[in-house]
């Protein structure tokens, strides 16, 4: 998210991505429903915001729709490039 804004599609499949590929497993390390529980938790708390709708008469912007998630693409609020950025370590920070 950090680059461009990601939807819950793209945010689900890069973070199982490596167990995919090193596991023979069919079930996800994160599941989806724990990948929108987490997402709802960013939104409420202020750290990412939706950046773009696929739907604006279903899911506008205005007002985000925990049940509408998956048309939503998110980035980071300022406070969340600031926690972001807080988190990482001093040799890999990015400017």
């Amino acid at each position: 998210m950090m680059d461009d804004a990601e939807d819950i599609e793209q945010i689900y499949l890069c973070a199982n991505h490596s167990y995919f590929e090193t596991t023979n497993s069919l079930s996800p390390e994160y599941p989806l429903r724990d990948i929108i529980d987490g997402i709802t938790n960013l939104l409420e708390s202020g750290l990412i915001e939706a950046k773009y709708t696929n739907d604006e008469s279903a899911a506008p912007l205005s007002e985000v729709n925990p049940i509408l998630i998956h048309h939503y693409w998110f980035g980071p609020t300022e406070n969340g490039v600031a926690a972001w950025r807080a988190y990482q370590p001093q040799n890999s920070a990015r400017s």
